[in-house]
């Protein structure tokens, strides 16, 4: 979850003003530079978790340019400002603000991305970026063409320093990308001998990732983050009916889609020893029991050069196991909006029957212009489905503001 003042939190549940706001930066000379904000009319940004890139603005539309950008510039250069938004990658940065019964304001970035499409009505003046992708597009742009091997002279590199290459090649000349690698990463495990990479340059970065068994995607920020899987049992936020919630819908989906319930992963190392790991769910009181009757429904076995050792292949079956099981109860959920969670996220639900699950976010659509709802699409986390549980937090000291109402 994305982080605010205790002061935010708390008004996300009481009343307050909501306020959305673009700021533009356009490169010049291969940095980019500050233009001026844009007031936001309308759109949505969607969260995907499953997806390389997570981030998406949709149909956002802005306030008149002589308003906004001209602040900056005069009207006439605010647009050839938005004439090069597509075609120079401008960059916009959405933020989401509160504005307080004090009256003072409060902004929280929510999404860095790279302007896809535009369109403006140049008798209205009214612009709308049609589609706004996370940084994570540049990766996608850039099809490996020439063949990338992973050596420095004849040292093989790093499994870590491999992925950070083939994302910094992606890169326009003059742009280096931002990192966050979290310390508990392999940092010295090397890449397999003989490796050599073509074609889809997210495929390739994907595979080191499943050897390192790591998350690599770009943030909020623009930054990218590499980070062990784990799934967290804490809960971020309740969401939760009545007249001090946010709930607003909730719409439970069974199905047998996309839920899996073993997984296989083959292995193999470069002095010719392989094998395959096979897990699974072997808790009995699991919907999705191996020996139960969901039935055997393994995932499809995966293969990748990079995963060289029974301990690696483990790691990713776990993984992959992990991430498929609690799909056959899911809710979409229609909330108030709560701008700070993300794909990942667990939020505790109190449903209006009086049962209280936790569940996993796997994508959320957020409006950005006045009035509508939050909508979550949701995944029972396994190991229970109260909350009567130790080391789980029902609620905390984060929702809850001392300051007063204001």
């Amino acid at each position: 979850m994305l982080s605010a003042s205790s002061k935010f939190m708390a008004h996300l549940r009481s009343p307050h003003t909501r306020l959305a706001r673009v700021g533009v930066w356009l490169p010049v000379g291969g940095v980019y530079e500050f233009r001026g904000y844009v007031g936001v009319v309308a759109g949505s940004l969607s969260l995907d978790g499953t997806r390389q890139v997570r981030r998406q603005v949709s149909g956002l539309q802005v306030a008149s340019l002589e308003s906004t950008l001209g602040v900056r510039s005069t009207a006439a250069a605010a647009r050839d400002d938005i004439a090069a938004l597509t075609t120079e990658a401008a960059r916009l940065v959405v933020e989401w603000g509160i504005r307080f019964p004090d009256l003072s304001e409060e902004w929280v970035p929510v999404a860095t991305v790279r302007v896809e499409e535009t369109t403006l009505d140049s008798i209205t003046g009214a612009l709308t970026v049609a589609s706004a992708l996370d940084l994570g597009a540049i990766v996608t742009d850039a099809t490996i063409i020439v063949p990338f091997v992973p050596y420095v002279g004849a040292v093989p590199m790093t499994v870590l320093a491999a992925i950070r290459a083939l994302v910094d090649d992606a890169y326009p000349q003059g742009q280096a990308p931002e990192w966050s690698v979290d310390p508990r990463v392999d940092a010295v495990r090397l890449v397999p001998e003989g490796t050599v990479l073509v074609g889809d340059r997210w495929t390739a970065i994907q595979n080191f990732a499943s050897a390192l068994n790591v998350d690599v995607f770009c943030d909020h920020a623009g930054v990218w983050q590499v980070r062990p899987i784990e799934q967290s049992r804490t809960v971020a936020w309740m969401v939760s009916p009545g007249s001090d919630g946010v709930l607003v819908g909730e719409v439970s989906t069974f199905t047998r889609r996309d839920t899996f319930n073993a997984a296989g992963v083959r292995w193999e190392s470069p002095d010719g020893l392989s094998g395959l790991v096979f897990v699974t769910d072997d808790d009995p009181l699991s919907p999705t029991f191996w020996q139960g009757p969901f039935g055997k429904k393994p995932r499809p076995e995966e293969t990748n050069q990079t995963i060289v050792s029974e301990e690696q292949a483990r790691a990713r079956a776990v993984t992959l196991l992990a991430a498929s099981q609690g799909r056959a109860r899911g809710i979409a959920l229609t909330a108030l909006h709560m701008p700070l969670l993300e794909p990942g996220d667990v939020v505790g639900v109190l449903l209006p029957n009086g049962t209280a699950e936790r569940h996993v976010i796997d994508s959320i659509a957020l409006p950005l212009g006045p009035g509508g709802t939050m909508t979550m699409q949701t995944r029972l986390v396994r190991g229970g489905v109260t909350y009567n549980e130790p080391g789980v937090v029902y609620e905390d000291s984060r929702f809850t503001y001392s300051g007063g109402a204001s």
